[in-house]
């Protein structure tokens, strides 16, 4: 059973651990992920605390965009490898390279 159904196309490649049991998984792993969330608000507090309290710089390699982008004075899109726009939360998603990899045309940061 798929849990949902877009116009999206994905790659096919994803599309076998997208189907089947993932609802009866999800009924329990669904605290390991509550876990995971409060967890990474932690982490992203402690390096807001690390860079405004004690000016250190830290390099963080994260999927949760929205999350990350709030709390960083600049960052960078890798895509394959290569950079392909860096600078602030604001410049980053108004930039055209990074939307086509990345963001896509509807990201907001709130």
């Amino acid at each position: 059973m798929k849990l949902w159904n877009n116009k999206n196309s994905i790659n096919k490649k994803t599309d076998p651990f997208t189907v089947g049991k993932d609802l009866y998984y999800d009924l329990f792993l669904a605290q390991y992920d509550c876990q995971a969330s409060i967890a990474h608000a932690k982490m992203l507090q402690k390096i807001v605390s690390l860079q405004s309290n004690d000016n250190i710089s830290v390099i963080l390699c994260d999927h949760q965009a929205r999350d990350l982008l709030a709390c960083v004075d600049t960052a960078a899109i890798i895509h394959n490898g290569k950079v392909v726009a860096h600078g602030t939360p604001t410049s980053l998603i108004k930039n055209i390279d990074a939307k086509n990899v990345y963001f896509g045309e509807s990201f907001k940061i709130s």
